[in-house]
């Protein structure tokens, strides 16, 4: 089972997303962060996830922000991945190049989305306001749009998260 999560900045879709993973029947409940530990201010912020997080069920918090690494994820575990887009802008703004950042990244979430356990994906929607960027952010902005859309073509359920309230476009949240 796939879950894909997405909404703006402060809009509910982290709590929507947790809510759905330990809804889901799995032997233990994984969560993948992907925000890169680089100052005490962010060392913080990761001891107040993980205390937020403590007592909700999770077996365990999986710090990848790099690569996607699915082999380090039990076969048949839930997973909840937090978040698309800070995985995103993390490997294309890593120094790395790539010809396709679309195709490369999607080659890298398909092993944690093709495992036997459910997933439950988070993204921010970063292309809801209107607004022209840089050739740079609008490149990051493309690529993360066109992985949220493949993803909610795969996805057992999409979710839109507005006001700490689930839209549901496609399937149906577990919780709901």
């Amino acid at each position: 089972m796939l879950i894909f999560i997405s909404g703006g900045s402060a809009s509910g879709k982290s709590a929507l997303a947790e809510r759905a993973c330990m809804a889901l029947d799995a032997p233990q409940h994984i969560y993948i962060a992907t925000m890169p530990v680089c100052s005490d201010e962010d060392r913080r912020k990761v001891a107040r996830h993980h205390a937020l997080r403590a007592g909700r069920g999770f077996s365990g918090t999986l710090e990848m922000p790099g690569r996607l690494d699915a082999a380090a994820v039990p076969p048949d575990a839930a997973v909840l991945l937090e978040c698309l887009s800070t995985f995103t802008a993390n490997r294309m703004f890593s120094g790395e190049a790539s010809d396709d950042w679309l195709e490369a990244l999607w080659g890298e979430l398909l092993p944690l989305i093709d495992r036997p356990g459910p997933t439950v994906i988070v993204s921010a929607d970063v292309g809801a306001d209107g607004a022209a960027y840089d050739a740079v952010t609008e490149d990051y902005r493309r690529v993360l749009t066109g992985l949220g859309v493949r993803l909610c073509a795969r996805a057992d359920a999409a979710v839109e998260a507005v006001c700490g309230r689930a839209l549901v476009h496609k399937g149906a949240l577990p919780m709901i």
